[in-house]
């Protein structure tokens, strides 16, 4: 386990350990102080209990989830943004996802993986559920490719 100094972050540590989840912490030596504050941070937002109960009632509902897995597409990859025209690209991304935010109808898939899966750059995918439109984002995480503007909301853009 790791070592942290406030009473906020053991307790936080610990509740990533109970959900199983210590990979969150693999590259804990290796990032500084700064990015360890963001972490912990970040997984004081995290509701891992919830989570977790989420998971398991929709694993054991035998109703059809209504988006057949396989007819998923990968994303189409947007570069992290260079020119004056991405940025207003990104920017406008950012206010669309904050307005479908506030609507309700976002729709978030996290993925683990390493520089072979080519999470390299922010990526942008709209999934039809229904005939309704759901933007998710994904973003790199891979150590050593950092995008930068990675920033903290309290909601995800």
């Amino acid at each position: 386990m790791i070592r942290v100094d406030s009473e906020r972050d053991q307790v936080n540590v610990a509740k990533v350990c109970e959900a199983g989840q210590e990979q969150i912490f693999e590259y804990w030596d290796e990032i500084g102080p700064d990015e360890r504050r963001r972490l912990l941070d970040q997984i004081d937002t995290i509701d891992f209990p919830e989570f977790s109960r989420l998971v398991r009632t929709r694993l054991n509902q035998d109703e059809d989830p209504g988006v057949p897995l396989g007819s998923l597409e990968p994303a189409e990859m947007i570069p992290i943004p260079s020119t004056d025209d991405e940025r207003r690209y990104c920017g406008r991304a950012i206010e669309l996802g904050k307005a479908a935010l506030e609507t309700g109808s976002v729709g978030v898939l996290l993925v683990a993986g390493g520089p072979s899966f080519e999470y390299h750059f922010l990526r942008a995918a709209v999934i039809s559920a229904n005939g309704d439109k759901v933007p998710c984002w994904l973003q790199n995480a891979t150590p050593g490719l950092r995008s930068p503007g990675n920033v903290r909301y309290e909601a995800l853009p």
